[in-house]
């Protein structure tokens, strides 16, 4: 988790909040939706109630969706298309899920590779190893699965939209085993501004936040976000006030990783946002975070963001998004300068957000970009 809090500045009326349950596949298996918890918090605990219940709907619907590793009855979903890779098969989808893979297709252009929604077999090799502790281990081959990331140039030859909200799921050359679709990066995202909209018609306090990570809310005061440490988990490194109908989304290197060992005894990190270029996760930063109008966009630019190796990509892919969604996008960054040493780096947008004062001591140097 990488939220430490979320709550609103006026404290001043009791708030109650409860937490989306999980759900069940075909064969009965209980899934978590969107792989996280997503809490709900409203100051009326009979509101809240009848709220889980249309809430919960909403999120389920298109978990169902965007599901890449369950079957659901009546429902065919991401997984169905990657079943269908290489057969030719036109599978008919959704018209959610249809605009969804084309923005991401989109998406993966526009960042050259940066995001990347073929990356499902690369990531998938890594996933039995990731935790939230600690824990030494061996990279394991990616060889195979690395292959089956289609490069950004070639992307429409492989995942083929027809009329009809069709979908044709192509083999690409050089890979042995299977492309497969992740929209992991971005669903999430997409999936909490569909909440929202409900949310919002009915025009009453609340705070959603989805794997604390991603928190929205509407108020009339602004909200207090602490951006959890990664050398306490019970403190944070900085507090934003974020504003009300303000998206924030948080991505970092604590959630979902493990440890390498290097040759001279220091251990290297293997987080769960992957450069499928590289074939693993970089070490440029230890968190990104991502101020902006949608849930989406926040959530796409703190993995683009977390994947730029300096200034002059991030200037350029701010710019190429900043564009496409008609947004400001404003960021911060947490860069490590020695053992529990840290730099801030934020864009002026995001600066102004920062709640000075309660900095914490593991920052020691600030800079803020014009």
């Amino acid at each position: 988790m990488l939220v430490l809090t979320a709550c609103s500045q006026d404290v001043s009326e009791e708030t109650y909040y409860d937490y989306i349950a999980p759900l069940t596949d075909a064969y009965g298996n209980m899934v978590l939706p969107l792989n996280t918890t997503i809490r709900l918090t409203m100051k009326d605990e009979r509101l809240l109630e009848e709220t889980m219940e249309e809430l919960s709907d909403i999120i389920y619907e298109y978990h169902m969706l965007f599901d890449a590793y369950h079957d659901y009855e009546y429902v065919t979903n991401l997984k169905t298309i990657n079943d269908s890779y290489g057969t030719g098969q036109e599978v008919a989808i959704n018209v959610e899920l249809y605009n969804l893979i084309k923005e991401a297709i989109e998406y993966t252009k526009l960042s050259e590779g940066k995001f990347n929604l073929t990356i499902g077999s690369l990531y998938n090799v890594y996933e039995p190893l990731f935790s939230n502790i600690p824990v030494v281990l061996e990279d394991p081959d990616i060889s195979k699965a690395k292959a089956c990331v289609v490069n950004y140039k070639d992307i429409d030859e492989v995942i083929v939209l027809g009329e009809g909200q069709t979908i044709r799921f192509n083999e690409y050359d050089g890979c042995e085993e299977k492309v497969q679709i992740s929209l992991g990066a971005i669903s999430k995202g997409y999936i909490t501004d569909k909440a929202i909209e409900y949310l919002d018609s009915l025009d009453i306090y609340y705070l959603l936040d989805v794997g604390s990570s991603n928190v929205y809310g509407h108020s009339d005061d602004n909200f207090t976000v602490g951006i959890r440490s990664m050398y306490d988990m019970n403190d944070y490194l900085f507090p934003v006030s974020l504003p009300s109908n303000t998206a924030l989304s948080t991505s970092g290197d604590t959630n979902n990783y493990y440890l390498v060992e290097n040759e001279d005894g220091t251990t290297t990190i293997r987080s769960h946002i992957i450069d499928a270029e590289l074939g693993y996760s970089p070490n440029y930063y230890r968190n990104v975070t991502v101020i902006t109008e949608s849930n989406l966009s926040a959530d796409l630019m703190s993995t683009v963001l977390f994947l730029c190796e300096d200034e002059e990509a991030i200037n350029k892919y701010l710019k190429i998004f900043s564009d496409y969604f008609d947004e400001d996008i404003e960021y911060s960054l947490i860069e490590e300068i020695s053992d529990k040493e840290l730099k801030l780096i934020s864009s002026k947008g995001f600066d102004e957000y920062i709640m000075e004062d309660y900095i914490s001591s593991y920052i020691i140097e600030k800079e803020v970009v014009e």
